[in-house]
């Protein structure tokens, strides 16, 4: 990932184009101040959107600013060809344009069709961290990955996955988290670990994973089954909260041969994973997504696949599906380093939340670079 030693200072005839399809999400925000930040340091600004996303971005009037009605909207439309051509025909009259969202910068992708290398703008995308999902998203992914000349991801999840694709990625910054729902616990950790009746002294391990008969769950219901054997010199409690077909099962020939086991308590999964001393996480999550665990700052093993423990960072500890041995080894390890668990937790929330506010600076030093990348 692109880290400069130095800011780069913007050119001040530099010509930008911003593309957007909403202004009332994080994203959108961030838009708003850039522009603002922009005209006032006396740049030639144009903005293309629908007219009610120009009138929501409330901008100020300025000889510098220009504005574009396109049709574009969240989600693919008919019209959406036009609003590419729309943007086409500017492009050879602006230095850089910044798309603000996936299907922006998909549009915006779109409308470098055509046009020889030497006149395509330098190309800055903003994406979000619930936008590239399902076939449209994963479609409109590979035409950023195809055009844009830098990438902003406001998760490290989405600079991860174009860091090798596109010359220039950075990690957005925002005015607010763009998260729709902030994952926090309701109870505190020592009322959790009292309900779950968590002798003191003893590593509480949470499984939010959904229970079923697959070789992922079977290695995680063993090796909680088998941890007072391969660690007896520890106490351990472990809860299952994540539901699904196979709670009663377990529930029913498990609980009574080990006490140590809790199943589907009444603590909430996220209080409960809140207040664990690890996360067992998988594929199929049940009360909280990954993106909810990160947030906690809870640190994780994760069962499943290399390819499915991506989203999770690259020095997530892992063990594969069916095996519970190197489960066990995962869960012995953290327990037994209590530092290297608090900062797991901390890797872990900065990957979905950042911690750096948007700097109009920053921005400029970004569109320099992808100016330079560009002409390349």
């Amino acid at each position: 990932m692109s880290s400069p030693d130095a800011a780069l200072a913007l050119d001040g005839r530099t010509r930008i184009l911003h593309v957007l399809t909403s202004a009332h999400t994080a994203i959108g925000e961030v838009a708003r101040a850039a522009i603002a930040a922009q005209l006032e340091a006396g740049l030639a600004v144009a903005v293309a959107a629908r007219p009610e996303v120009l009138a929501a971005l409330e901008l100020p009037a300025s000889e510098l600013l220009r504005t574009v009605p396109i049709a574009a909207a969240p989600g693919v439309r008919p019209s959406d060809a036009e609003s590419a051509l729309a943007l086409h025909k500017r492009y050879r009259f602006v230095d850089v344009v910044h798309a603000h969202g996936l299907h922006a910068a998909a549009l915006a992708g779109l409308a470098c069709t055509g046009l020889p290398q030497r006149l395509r703008p330098a190309l800055v995308a903003t994406l979000g961290h619930d936008e590239q999902t399902g076939p449209i998203g994963s479609l409109e992914g590979a035409v950023v990955a195809r055009t844009a000349t830098a990438v902003l991801g406001t998760t490290e999840p989405i600079c991860e996955h174009y860091e090798d694709r596109v010359p220039l990625v950075r990690r957005a910054r925002l005015l607010r988290s763009e998260l729709a729902r902030e994952v926090a616990p309701r109870l505190s950790r020592a009322r959790v670990r009292e309900d779950l009746d968590v002798p003191a002294g003893a590593v509480l391990i949470a499984v939010p994973v959904r229970m079923a008969d697959t070789p992922e769950f079977t290695a995680i219901l063993e090796a909680a089954a088998r941890l007072p054997e391969a660690r007896g010199d520890r106490r351990w409690v472990v809860a299952f909260t994540g539901g699904g077909r196979a709670a009663d099962t377990v529930a029913r020939e498990f609980l009574p041969r080990f006490d140590h086991l809790r199943v589907e308590p009444q603590v909430s999964t996220v209080d409960t994973a809140a207040a664990a001393d690890i996360v067992v996480a998988g594929t199929k999550l049940g009360g909280i997504d990954a993106a909810g665990l990160m947030q906690l700052r809870r640190p994780v093993v994760f069962v499943g696949s290399e390819q499915e423990a991506r989203v999770w960072g690259p020095s997530i500890p892992r063990a594969a599906p069916g095996d519970t041995r190197g489960l066990l080894h995962e869960l012995e390890e953290l327990s037994d380093h209590p530092a290297q668990r608090v900062q797991d937790g901390f890797a872990a929330r900065r990957r979905v939340v950042a911690d750096e506010r948007f700097d109009p600076a920053a921005l400029d030093d970004v569109y320099a670079r992808a100016r330079i990348a560009a002409a390349l």
